[in-house]
């Protein structure tokens, strides 16, 4: 126009929504509705989107959407992902950018470290990070709940994808903990819980066989300790760690903490 400004057509303003088939429009509906509740980056942030993003639906359609939303409950015991952090994080791995996380660990502290971001993972049991740590020159994964801080260092970096393909297609990996060595599994459970053992969808690489009492062994290999001694404690005392000797050793050693824990207690 002449006063600089723009005129656009009839009916510029609105751009067209592809037709929905009525299992897509059951997934948009859950996931709008869910995603503000789920324990993820900015997920208010994506609830608003999706909300934004479904606007020209009929009506008579988001009422039924609303109606399958709320007949879905999300249960978790995860606590939330710190948003600053992983926003961080997201853009480094966009950029290829170094990172400097204040990052705490069990075993060493809370320190300053150095991370070429690869990939995040967002899952049940946790939320992580994947990659190339500095201080041990190899892909490590970190805890999105353990880092108090993340800014990006500008410094760029090249992703080392033989290694990235190696660590991504490693056996036997438990709630996205990819740390240590392969270890040998070999785990009876109980008969009473053998149908529940059947039913859990378990790494690549471990495979279950029924035992002689109605009991099923799971036998193969895991990706170091730290995931799988978590998941088998979960079993309690349907789940005995039979082989091999690095798992059994750490779970005994898991064990044996637990019980002088409980020995300091007054009675």
């Amino acid at each position: 126009t002449r006063s600089g400004g723009y005129r656009l057509p009839p009916g510029a303003d609105r751009f067209p929504l592809p037709g929905l088939s009525p299992e897509e429009a059951v997934a948009l509906a859950f996931l709008t509705a869910l995603a503000p509740r789920l324990n993820l980056p900015h997920r208010q942030e994506m609830g608003a989107a999706l909300r934004a993003a479904s606007a020209g639906l009929a009506p008579s359609l988001h009422r039924r959407m609303r109606e399958w939303a709320e007949a879905v409950t999300v249960q978790s015991d995860r606590g939330d992902v710190p948003g600053g952090a992983a926003l961080v994080l997201m853009e480094a791995i966009a950029h290829r950018q170094t990172v400097a996380m204040d990052y705490e660990s069990r075993g060493s502290g809370r320190a300053r470290r150095l991370l070429d971001p690869y990939a995040m993972e967002f899952g049940e049991r946790g939320h992580f990070v994947h990659g190339r740590c500095h201080r041990r020159d190899a892909i490590r994964t970190f805890a999105l709940g353990s880092i108090h801080a993340a800014a990006a260092t500008g410094e760029t970096f090249a992703r080392d994808e033989a290694a990235w393909e190696e660590f991504r297609g490693a056996p036997g990996v438990f709630g996205g903990l990819r740390g240590g060595a392969p270890v040998a599994v070999e785990v009876v459970f109980a008969p009473e819980a053998a149908a529940y053992a059947r039913r859990r969808r378990w790494p690549e690489g471990l495979s279950l066989s029924d035992g002689d009492d109605g009991s099923v062994v799971l036998t193969g290999v895991a990706q170091g300790t730290a995931g799988i001694v978590p998941e088998l404690l979960r079993w309690r005392r349907l789940a005995v760690v039979r082989g091999g000797p690095e798992l059994r050793a750490a779970m005994r050693e898991e064990v044996a903490a637990l019980a002088r824990a409980y020995d300091l207690l007054p009675d």
